[in-house]
């Protein structure tokens, strides 16, 4: 079985000699959650959705944090780049 994001993608599959039978068309489920977070945004109650109050507390010891996963093909893509020669 095949899973495809969109269309296009299951259109590349048929392409490719798959059976139009072992192709599912799921959606992109990244921009479905960027989707339903921006209308939860847009109405007003996203910080009570995810636990939060809806002003950060004083402290300074709460900050918003935006987190990625570096690949090892990029480690050694950027140490290429600062090596000398």
């Amino acid at each position: 079985m095949h899973f495809a994001a969109t269309d296009w993608a299951a259109a590349n599959l048929f392409a490719e000699g798959v059976p139009a039978d072992r192709v599912a068309v799921t959606g992109n489920t990244g921009i479905d959650a960027v989707l339903y977070v921006r209308d939860r945004l847009e109405q007003g109650n996203c910080t009570a959705w995810i636990g939060l109050s809806s002003t950060p507390p004083a402290s300074s010891s709460w900050s918003p944090l935006t987190a990625a996963r570096v690949l090892e093909k990029d480690l050694s893509i950027s140490a290429r780049a600062r090596a000398p020669g």
